[in-house]
């Protein structure tokens, strides 16, 4: 959220003196988050691609949530094919995935809700690493196929970009 800036925003404006303290509107949405694929998925240097199987979860974040746990939704994991018979066209590498698939939550309107994104990797007998992340506040997000900036697990901008179709509409 404050990457590129001078890490300010102002807060909303129900928050702020003479305001009325409420963020949710009462209005219920569905977010229906079409993930496409992703471009230069950053790893670490010790880390071998060739058993990378990248996945994305996101994690709806609502301020009203109360019982700590928020609503996630994952991809399914690319792996990339190894003989030719089993896919048409190119084999994009594992550092290029191609998902081609739709998330779904129904959340109340507020102004503070977030959509956490994570790029990790579906790896058998580990912890399935992480390898850049991404926070977009949904009043922000335009309707239709944009690409997100993905950040690297400390903060600092990668080369990875994350392609995404926002639908959000009234229940």
């Amino acid at each position: 959220m404050f990457s590129g800036s001078d890490g300010y925003v102002l807060k909303p404006a129900a928050l702020r003196a003479g305001g009325s303290g409420k963020l949710s509107t009462g209005r219920q949405k569905i977010l229906r988050l079409h993930v496409g694929g992703a471009t230069h998925v950053p790893t670490p240097e010790d880390y071998a691609t060739d058993e990378m199987k990248p996945y994305i979860t996101c994690t709806l974040i609502h301020p009203d949530d109360h019982d700590g746990k928020p609503p996630k939704r994952k991809t399914s994991a690319y792996k990339q094919h190894k003989l030719s018979f089993l896919h048409k066209g190119p084999n994009p590498p594992v550092t290029e995935p191609i998902w081609d698939e739709v998330l779904e939550w129904d959340y109340e309107e507020n102004e503070m809700v977030f959509l956490r994104i994570l790029i990790k990797s579906d790896d058998s007998w580990a912890r399935n690493p992480m390898f850049a992340v991404a926070a977009v506040r949904l009043s922000y997000v335009a309707q239709g196929w944009s690409f997100i900036r993905m950040l690297d697990l400390k903060g600092r901008e990668t080369h990875c970009s994350l392609l995404v179709k926002f639908d959000v509409e009234d229940v």
